[in-house]
C-alpha cells in the first residue's frame, strides 16, 4: 500500500514537533529500540550562580490511559505536571523553553482530538493477553507441567508456530512509510511491522496510530499472535498480527495487508476504533470522562524560571 498523508491525529502527532526536532523534510530514520529512543544529552547543567530549583516530578509518559466509568470507552488524559513535561523535554531532548511549551500545547491538542474520536466511535479492544488466552484455548500453545517419571503419559510435543521473516523494507520507521501504509492505492504488502514509537508523542505514551481511508478496513476476526524474526536485533518475537483489506487502486488490484503490531496501537476507520496492546500500559484506571476538563489548566508563566535555571555548556 502506498499512502497519502494520514489525517487528523496522525498529522498532529508529528507536525507540531517538527521544528523542535529539526525536521526540515520527511526522511527515512532507523527505528528506535523497543523501549523507545533517547535523544543525546545536550550538556544542560545548573548555572553556578543561580540557586538550584527543586526538581519537578520525574515524567516518563506524557499521557494517562483511562477508561470511562459510565460508558466504558478508553480515553487519554495528559500529564498534569506542566513543569515535569517541560523539564523532561529540556533535559532529555535538548529543547528550549519555548519549544517545550509548544510541545505541551500539542500534547493537549492531540489529547482532545483523540478523545473526540474515542467518545464517538465504537471501540474494539484487542489485548495481547486476550490473544494469548485464545491461542492456548485453540491448542496453539501447550504448556508442559512438572515432569513425573512414574506417570505413564504420552510425550506432548509443543506445536511450532510458523516464523515470519520481514524484510528491512517492511519496518515502518519513517513518516513516509507510515503514509504509504495507510493510503488506498491498490498496492498491498504481506507484512508490515509497526514500531512502538515514531516521534516524541508515541515515545511518551500516545498510541501509534493508523487512519484508514477510501474503503480500507480491518478484516473482522483476523487478529492473531504470530512469531517473527526481528532482523534489527536478531531476536524472535511474538506479537499480534491483523489483516487490513484494501480495494483496487492506481497501483494494483488491492487485497489484504498483514500488519504486525509491536506496541499500543490504534487503527481508526470511519465507524470503529481498534485498540491493540493497550494492556501493555499495565492497569488502566477507571474514571469518569470529563469533556470540559480533559486537559489541565496550564500556567506557562510558572515555567519562566526554567530558562534562567539552566544554561548550555
Amino acid at each position: 500500500m502506498k499512502v497519502k498523508p494520514t489525517i487528523a491525529i496522525a498529522a498532529m502527532v508529528t507536525l507540531p514537533l517538527a521544528a523542535y526536532f529539526g525536521r526540515q523534510k520527511l526522511e527515512e530514520r532507523t527505528l528506535p529500540p523497543q523501549a523507545g529512543f533517547v535523544q543525546p544529552f545536550n550538556g544542560i547543567a545548573p548555572a553556578p550562580f543561580i540557586r538550584p530549583v527543586v526538581p519537578a516530578e520525574d515524567i516518563d509518559n506524557f499521557f494517562h490511559v483511562k477508561r470511562d466509568s459510565e460508558k466504558g470507552f478508553i480515553y487519554l488524559q495528559p500529564h498534569e505536571s506542566t513543569e515535569g513535561i517541560a523539564r523532561h523535554l529540556m533535559d532529555h531532548h535538548g529543547a528550549q523553553l519555548g519549544d517545550a511549551i509548544d510541545a505541551i500545547e500539542a500534547v493537549d491538542r492531540v489529547t482532545k482530538q483523540f478523545n473526540e474520536k474515542a467518545s464517538t466511535l465504537e471501540q474494539v479492544e484487542i489485548s495481547f493477553q486476550s490473544l494469548l488466552k485464545k491461542e492456548r484455548a485453540d491448542g496453539g500453545l501447550i504448556e508442559r507441567g512438572p515432569f513425573n517419571p512414574k506417570a505413564n503419559n504420552p510425550k506432548i510435543e509443543m506445536p511450532v508456530m510458523p516464523l515470519l521473516v520481514p524484510g528491512l523494507r517492511d519496518y515502518i520507521d519513517s513518516m513516509e512509510k507510515h503514509i504509504e501504509l495507510t493510503q488506498s492505492d491498490g498496492l498491498v504488502s504481506p507484512i508490515s511491522v509497526l514500531p512502538t514509537a515514531l516521534d516524541s508523542m508515541t515515545e511518551h505514551g500516545f498510541p501509534f496510530s493508523l487512519y484508514l481511508k477510501d474503503g480500507m478496513d480491518v478484516v473482522p476476526g483476523s487478529e492473531k499472535l504470530v512469531m517473527y524474526l526481528d532482523k534489527r536485533y536478531g531476536v524472535v518475537r511474538k506479537a499480534p498480527l491483523v489483516e487490513i483489506s484494501e480495494p483496487a487502486g492506481r497501483f494494483g488490484k488491492g487485497g489484504v495487508n498483514g500488519v504486525i503490531i509491536t506496541g499500543p496501537t490504534i487503527i481508526i476507520t470511519n465507524k470503529k476504533m481498534y485498540l491493540f496492546n493497550f494492556d501493555m500500559h499495565g492497569g488502566i484506571k477507571t474514571e469518569k470522562f470529563d469533556s470540559e476538563n480533559q486537559v489541565p489548566k496550564r500556567d506557562f508563566k510558572r515555567l519562566l524560571h526554567l530558562s534562567d535555571a539552566f544554561i548550555e555548556v
